[in-house]
């Protein structure tokens, strides 16, 4: 489902949401008769509902490295907002963080194996 608003020039205020397009844009000629840099955006709602609904929820994996060698047992957690793609999202050399959607920790940590056969 979209959301509909109108932006002014500077991206700094929004008005709406609007969920009737022709409104939006009668609405819009109206702001652009003192913005005329205004437009309509639409932005995504219910982001991640189907991952919530089907029970799954986002989790922040963290592994300490000492000496190249990683340090054991990880740190799991929930997080939010998710990120957009599962796996890896930071790297070091001290520490690597990766993204997951799971229901639980341990299927937390079993889906980052399979996603990442590698992990240094």
């Amino acid at each position: 489902m979209q959301m509909i608003c109108i932006a002014d020039s500077q991206q700094e205020e929004f008005w709406g949401p609007y969920t009737d397009l022709a409104l939006a844009e009668r609405i819009l000629k109206i702001v652009q008769s003192f913005d005329p840099g205004a437009e309509l955006v639409s932005r995504d709602t219910d982001k991640w509902a189907k991952e919530i609904i089907a029970g799954l929820k986002p989790w922040k994996i963290h592994i300490d490295i000492i000496n190249g060698e990683l340090q054991l047992p990880a740190t799991v957690s929930l997080t939010w907002p998710p990120m957009e793609t599962e796996g890896l999202q930071i790297g070091t050399p001290e520490f690597q963080e990766f993204f997951a959607w799971a229901k639980t920790e341990k299927e937390a940590l079993l889906n980052l194996a399979r996603i990442n056969k590698r992990i240094v």
